[in-house]
Order: structure tokens, then sequence, then C-alpha cells
């Protein structure tokens, strides 16, 4: 229209923009292989049907990366190569991916950085507590006029497992590596609490939030 770009929703509403980014995701490449020849078969989106150690039902024949359609990034087709590898020549017979740490970054503005279970996910399974706390009290975000966004902590309340963080905010791409981190060497919460950050630096939001889980964040209010 002359405002702009108008879009209809299937529940009736609709909202204008300017711009609209059409983002479908990717195909997988796979013509020329001959799959169907091998007997390599694909699941119902195209893509190359592998177990989680990367197997297709053809024996001796294997895919990995973005022609699997599982998590389509640069590192976890590396961690898959790896894996693979660790597995047919290195004797390590059980090596298999684990998907569950791998982070997934949004080059926004702020950035987004997300790894593990959302809340709704992990309520499904866990009784779940929650750790907050926002770049507005951190003082490295506010001296880089950054002030914008939090990290937000979901832990299993029984064992202090961490099941998931997800990051909006400064430096968001960088500080998720340190929840994948934590996630795969399984740290609690309670000993996470135990680090020290540098200050001032964004990582002590992560510290913060992570010691919000107990109660024991000091610079946010006392959760009720």
């Amino acid at each position: 229209t002359a405002e702009g770009i108008t879009i209809h929703f299937e529940d009736g509403t609709s909202h204008t923009a300017s711009q609209v980014i059409w983002a479908t995701g990717r195909r997988p490449n796979v013509k020329g292989l001959q799959l169907e020849k091998a007997g390599v078969t694909l699941n119902e989106r195209g893509f190359i049907q592998v177990d989680e150690y990367q197997n297709t039902v053809v024996e001796g024949i294997y895919a990995l990366g973005d022609v699997t359609g599982e998590k389509e990034l640069t590192p976890v087709a590396i961690k898959a190569g790896r894996t693979l590898s660790e597995r047919l020549f290195n004797g390590k017979t059980t090596a298999k991916m684990d998907y569950s740490t791998i982070p997934t970054v949004v080059f926004s503005h702020p950035a987004i950085g997300t790894v593990g279970l959302t809340e709704e996910q992990a309520r499904e399974k866990y009784d779940v507590a929650i750790g907050k706390f926002n770049f507005a009290a951190n003082g490295r975000a506010i001296a880089s006029d950054a002030a914008q966004g939090f990290v937000k902590v979901i832990a299993d309340k029984k064992y202090g497992e961490i099941l998931g963080v997800h990051i909006i905010g400064p430096a968001a791409a960088e500080l998720i590596n340190e929840a994948s981190s934590i996630i795969e060497m399984e740290i609690t919460v309670e000993e996470m609490v135990k680090t020290i950050h540098g200050h001032p630096t964004y990582s002590e939001v992560m510290y913060e939030a992570f010691a919000d889980v107990l109660g024991m964040a000091i610079h946010s209010p006392k959760k009720k």
C-alpha cells in the first residue's frame, strides 16, 4: 500500500511495516548425489535422514552438516565431523552428537544468544527455578551506553542442573558460549556462583543471573 507492506495474520489482525524480512530457511543441496540409487532416504523436508551417530539407513554411508537439517550452523557441522571421525578412526565407539549444548546466535541489535531449553520446555519435565538479571544494572553496559537487555537462566530446582540460558543484550554472541560450556560440563548453579567474574565486564550479568536463581543477586531486588 502507499503506507508500506501490510501483513495479514491468521487471527484476523494485520500490521503495516516499511520492510519485511522473508526468512524461510535453507533447502538441502543433494542433487546429483544419487542417494535413491544408493538406498539413502530423505526426511519429509528433503534432508538426508541420519541418527545421532550420523548414520544413514545404509550401513557405511554417513552424512553431516547442513544436508541433515540438524542445526544448520558451521560449528555444528565441524563438531559432527570431529565426532564421526572419533567414532570411526579413534576407537570411541560411543561418540555421538549432542545438540542440547549448541548455542544459537542472532546478530541483531541488541544481539540474542540462546542455548538449552526454554522455560516452557523445561516446565514440561522439571520443577524449575528462574534467574534473571538486567544489563541496566551492569557497570560495563552503562559505561558503553548499551544497558539494554537481560540474561535469563532456567535451572532444575532439585539438583541445580542448568537447563537453559537466554541472553538479549550487548556481547550476547560471546557470552552465550560461556553458558554452553557450563551446560556441557554439567556445572550446577551452586558451583557457578562460586566463580569470580572480572569487573567491569558484561560477563558479570551472567554471574548475577545465576545468583538470582538462588535469590543471591546482590545488585537486584530480592525475590519475594
